[in-house]
């Protein structure tokens, strides 16, 4: 019992002391809040990549002769259906112009067959002459249409190889460099004439490791990945999106091969002098341009209505 009353006594005690001397009080530290949420992370990956052209074509004739003209500039931008080269038509119209003679005969030598089966026809209704005689006519006649439609198909043919001596562009794009000159004689399927690249829009090729594929297939079926793209003299990124997932992964690297599409790169160049606020400037087909050259600007506006032209002030 005196034990219990004892230690009740050094616990007043120790009560008593920390009242009576007072504690120095610690100072208030700044800090900033923030409230917690939950929402996705962002995936981002960095690689580095190389620019190719969306579409690239190798312009080849379908037709051998002698190159005739060559209608575009090395460097040219062309649209779908713009004249690129002809090969000499001549030989072929030649070759049109008797088919198309052939075809004429064989006409008319089938409508006097058709003719003559309908006369055996009707003196055979009348018993006047031999079922074989009648036969021996609906054959001929029979024959011929066999023989005129061949030379339909001929003509045809003929027409459309002569259709193939103006080749025209494919694609909407730039021209390279011209692989030939007037007075080539190129060969069906072999001779390179020109190579087309599309560039807008342009793709980017670039790799990623395979261990970052599962989660950018994921993220992406919740919609089309952004991708931005950080091109040399320009500050701005480039906006784009993620258009292809190669299905296989290089076993030497380790990573997965992936493109992307961007509507617009490139499409401003920054010029420190020479100009002013509201001049025009040329943008396309500048290679053909020399001092006192005529131009034709191509707008909405001047296709609508009659083309002007106007004198090249060669800045």
């Amino acid at each position: 019992m005196r034990l219990l009353t004892l230690v009740c006594l050094v616990l007043s005690l120790a009560a008593c002391s920390r009242k009576d001397v007072a504690e120095p009080r610690a100072q208030a530290v700044p800090v900033t809040t923030a409230t917690v949420t939950m929402r996705d992370a962002p995936l981002q990956v960095t690689a580095i990549g190389t620019v190719q052209a969306l579409k690239t074509v190798s312009v080849r004739p379908l037709v051998s002769g002698q190159l005739a003209r060559v209608f575009f500039t090395e460097g040219q931008d062309v649209n779908v259906g713009d004249r690129l080269v002809e090969i000499d038509p001549r030989p072929f119209q030649t070759v049109l112009g008797q088919a198309e003679a052939t075809l004429a005969k064989d006409q008319a030598l089938l409508e006097s067959a058709q003719k003559d089966e309908q006369r055996y026809r009707e003196l055979l209704d009348r018993d006047l002459i031999a079922r074989q005689q009648y036969d021996q006519a609906h054959a001929n006649a029979a024959a011929l249409a066999a023989t005129v439609k061949a030379d339909r198909a001929l003509v045809e043919n003929a027409r459309l190889q002569l259709g193939y001596t103006l080749i025209r562009a494919p694609i909407r794009g730039r021209a390279g460099a011209a692989l030939v000159r007037e007075g080539n004689v190129v060969t069906a399927n072999q001779t390179e004439l020109v190579v087309i690249n599309q560039l807008t829009p342009i793709t980017a090729v670039f790799a990623v490791p395979e261990t970052q594929l599962a989660d950018i297939r994921r993220y992406g079926e919740q919609g089309p990945l952004k991708v931005e793209a950080t091109v040399r003299d320009q500050a701005e990124p480039v906006a784009g999106a993620l258009t292809f997932i190669d299905n296989r992964v290089d076993p030497t690297t380790g990573t997965v091969q992936l493109k992307a599409t961007f509507a617009k790169a490139g499409q401003e160049i920054v010029l420190a002098q020479g100009v002013a606020p509201g001049e025009q400037v040329v943008t396309d087909g500048q290679s053909r341009l020399a001092t006192g050259t005529r131009v034709e600007i191509k707008t909405a506006a001047a296709e609508a209505a009659s083309p002007s032209a106007s004198p090249a002030t060669g800045r």
